[in-house]
C-alpha cells in the first residue's frame, strides 16, 4: 500500500501499518487518569442519539471484543 510503512511484529506473523504502532505506543504512554478521560469522552461522543438498548448493545460488543 502506498503511503504506509509496515513492520513485522516478531511475536506474531502480522504486518501492521506504522501509524497503528505509533498509536499503540501513545496509548501505552498515557496515565490512568488521561486514559479514563479519553474513554469517557469517546463514549459520550459515540452514544449521542442512541437509546438505552443501542448503548447496551455497543457496550456488550466492546466487552466481547476486549
Amino acid at each position: 500500500m502506498a503511503g504506509f510503512e509496515f513492520y513485522l511484529i516478531s511475536c506474531r506473523s502480522f504486518y501492521f501499518p506504522k501509524c497503528f504502532i505509533n498509536f499503540s505506543n501513545w496509548l501505552s504512554s498515557l496515565s490512568a487518569n488521561e486514559f479514563t478521560l479519553i474513554a469517557i469522552t469517546t463514549g459520550f461522543i459515540i452514544t449521542q442519539g442512541l437509546n438505552y438498548e443501542e448503548q447496551n448493545t455497543i457496550g456488550n460488543w466492546f466487552e466481547c471484543v476486549g
